[in-house]
């Protein structure tokens, strides 16, 4: 009958709103939910006894009055409350120590209460009071329960430490027993925004009192859960939380196919000690969740378990979304221990940086990029669309800074490391990057040190260039080294305009450029300081190139000793394999990746050939600032230097590679220009072999040559049948290598 009266009334309210214009959309839902603003609007629903409520606007419990206690919201028929809203108590009675009226917001006593939100609706319990916001009362006539779904809809149910509030724990839900008959508690699902349950007491506990049973599978808790989770569940630490969620056998995961033979998940990095976890928990979270890798991975990295290397991890649809799959993970770190310790004697030469007494600790030491590796720099630069952020972004390459520093590139001896340093810094002269560098051979992590690179955006020029001749030498530099036309050089003005412009549009006044400069005192300027460059004066100007539509601002400096046109030089690390070249549209921070033909692949290259002996590579460079391979030159050349193994120093060789048409082409080669290995040009990259000849008749000692030192070799086996080769010493066939033979070989070199 209740409802049947409240329908009624609702039709009066609907028509009156008709006929004023304003009803609100909610009340013409007919979804059998009970939509309420106030707190008395859902006092008086729950009287009514609406099974579905939703809580749509704030409600304030707040009691500021002496000794009077907060009523509950008392739940004795089963109901379904989403709070889309925040209900909020805020209790601030003084009570005595035998006080036991503890003021929850909900009493449940012989129903259920079920605790949900609406789709994309945020609702919260927050309870800053002496006791508990959810109580269930036992009950001989009907189940009490509480069903919390979806992490509880943010429900940080807490009280208020300030108060005192010490004298027993508090709770997120307390089960009053007195009558013995058992209540059920259950919390299903949750999400990482959310606390499913919390108390702002350390030591409390999520449910006090007895006979109750719980059933926990999923949600977000402030404390450890472990001991009331469901079986197949687990509470995993992440950082300040708890989060709890089904746990499946990582063999029968998509985690699968990145076990070693032993099950254990493979990483491609070195061990870390203690000091570098962070770094490692950061590198990692980034590797497996940048791109479009076929799985991403969320690792809780809190429960990271040193001594037994494990930790737990989920897969996810996209970078740290919603699990689908979580596992306990047993690291293996997969590394060459050889290469490990050349690396580490490289890091441990980068040198100290200077102390920062504000930061109470060093700064990275920053390696400098300037002049034409600017150029070369700035060439891969380009202009994106930023959805998120719903504007156009200048991709700066800033993790690849200090591949363009030939200052580093010595340091580390021109070899193949990949080096990547996360944050960024900049100002109108200069952009910079330090952090956690970490150092990379192929595809695995061998070290890292906090580090810096820095491009002060400053061209040099010879020091008896006259001041009206700046920008006209510099114009013939660059075009010397990237090629007349393709960059022009424009004076802009005064430096001091360029810093007040940078100041103006970072602090976004609202008054035109000129009058807000017309108000400043540009006496107090000095722009050395400003721009970060020393030698400049206030009367200094800037200068501008434009590559790829986008303008870059420098000033220009005479100094001879920095007057420097770069050349591309990487060598790979394990095969001493060079390229090198001084073509400008090659990075300066492209990479050089060399291995080698299978077995079978190798004899068939050598068949082709005609070679009786080869070692074959195949050779490709990567640029990061470019996002693939550097495969042909337009224009320019590579230099190549292949090391001579030792299986083939003395042996007659040559380059080889087979084109597009399965054609073996020769490659002609210098053995002269670096002792040791074979030098050549080319303009493009494929599979190269240094091949020697096959032995002809007389060629005992296999160097593919027929000559005096053939007779020797012929000479010193004669008496050693143990070491007799009927193929190479029985010249004339008859299965005996004596002086019949010498004299065979004699007729073959006069021949």
């Amino acid at each position: 009958m209740k409802k049947c009266i409240l329908r009624k009334v609702i039709a009066v309210l609907v028509t009156a709103a008709l006929l004023c214009g304003v009803a609100p959309l909610s009340i013409f839902a007919d979804d059998g939910i009970t939509r309420v603003y106030t707190a008395l609007e859902l006092r008086q629903a729950i009287a009514n006894g609406d099974d579905t409520i939703a809580v749509m606007g704030a409600i304030n419990l707040d009691d500021q009055g002496e000794g009077k206690e907060i009523e509950p919201f008392h739940i004795t028929e089963d109901t379904t409350i989403f709070l889309n809203a925040q209900i909020e108590m805020q209790s601030n009675l003084e009570h005595s120590d035998e006080y036991t009226g503890y003021d929850p917001i909900f009493l449940v006593e012989g129903a259920q209460l079920i605790i949900d939100k609406e789709e994309n609706c945020y609702g919260s319990l927050e309870y800053y009071g002496f006791g508990s916001p959810i109580e269930l009362v036992g009950s001989e006539t009907a189940q009490t329960s509480v069903v919390i779904y979806n992490g509880g809809v943010n429900a940080g149910f807490s009280y208020d430490y300030l108060l005192g509030c010490t004298a027993e724990p508090r709770s997120a839900i307390n089960v009053k027993n007195e009558n013995g008959y058992d209540v059920d508690v259950s919390i299903y699902g949750g999400d990482f925004s959310c606390y499913t349950l919390s108390t702002m007491d350390a030591d409390g506990p999520i449910i006090t009192g007895s006979n109750y049973t719980t059933t926990v599978k999923g949600g977000v808790f402030k404390r450890d859960v472990s001991d009331i989770v469901d079986e197949g569940y687990v509470a995993i630490p992440n950082y300040d939380n708890y989060e709890v969620m089904p746990v499946i056998d990582v063999k029968e995961s998509s985690f699968s196919s990145m076990l070693d033979e032993e099950g254990r998940f493979i990483v491609k990095r070195y061990e870390p000690d203690e000091n570098e976890l962070d770094m490692m928990f950061y590198a990692m979270d980034m590797l497996y969740n940048e791109g479009d890798p076929e799985i991403f991975i969320h690792f809780y990295w809190s429960s990271y378990d040193a001594e037994n290397k494990t930790v737990y991890a989920s897969v996810t649809k996209e970078p740290w979304g919603e699990p689908e799959e979580t596992c306990l993970l047993e690291l293996s770190f997969v590394y060459d221990e050889a290469v490990k310790t050349e690396i580490d004697k490289i890091v441990d030469k980068i040198p100290q940086g200077k102390y920062n007494e504000e930061w109470d600790e060093y700064e990275p030491y920053y390696f400098g990029i300037s002049d034409l590796a600017l150029i070369n720099y700035w060439q891969t630069w380009y202009e994106g669309y930023d959805p998120m952020w719903d504007e156009v972004i200048v991709n700066d390459n800033i993790n690849n800074l200090i591949l363009y520093s030939d200052e580093f590139k010595q340091l580390v001896g021109y070899k193949n490391f990949s080096v990547m340093v996360g944050a960024g810094d900049g100002g109108p002269f200069f952009s910079a990057a330090l952090g956690d560098g970490e150092f990379s051979y192929g595809d695995t992590v061998y070290a890292a040190k906090l580090l810096g690179a820095r491009a002060d955006s400053i061209f040099y020029v010879p020091e008896d260039t006259a001041d009206d001749k700046l920008a006209e030498v510099l114009q013939a530099r660059i075009d010397e080294y990237i090629g007349q036309g393709a960059v022009t050089v424009v004076e802009k003005g005064p430096v001091l305009d360029a810093l007040l412009l940078w100041e103006y549009e970072g602090i976004g006044y609202e008054e035109p450029f000129e009058e807000w400069k017309a108000g400043l005192d540009l006496s107090q300027y000095d722009v050395a300081a400003g721009a970060e460059v020393e030698g400049l004066t206030n009367d200094s100007h800037y200068y501008s190139v434009t590559i790829n539509e986008i303008e870059h601002i420098f000033v220009i400096l005479k100094d001879d000793s920095k007057v420097h046109q770069p050349e591309y030089l990487n060598i790979d690390m394990a095969t001493e394999v060079s390229v090198s070249t001084k073509d400008a549209s090659v990075p300066l921070d492209t990479l050089i990746a060399v291995s080698a033909p299978d077995a079978e692949t190798q004899t068939k290259l050598l068949d082709k050939l005609n070679a009786g002996a080869g070692e074959s590579f195949d050779i490709s460079l990567h640029s990061s600032s470019l996002g693939g391979k550097v495969t042909k030159l337009e224009n320019g050349s590579f230099e190549v230097k292949l090391p001579i193994s030792e299986e083939l120093k003395g042996m007659e060789l040559s380059v080889w590679y087979l084109d597009e048409n399965d054609v073996a082409v020769e490659h002609p080669a210098d053995f002269e220009k670096a002792p040791g290995f074979a030098v050549f040009t080319t303009n493009h990259f494929s599979v190269y072999t240094l091949a020697a000849p096959k032995a002809g008749k007389g060629d005992t000692n296999k160097d593919g040559r027929v000559d005096i030192c053939d007779l020797v070799t012929l000479d010193g086996v004669m008496s050693d049948p143990a070491v007799w080769n009927y193929d190479l010493h029985d010249l004339n066939g008859d299965y005996t290598i004596d002086a019949k033979d010498l004299e065979e070989m004699r007729k073959i070199l006069l021949a």
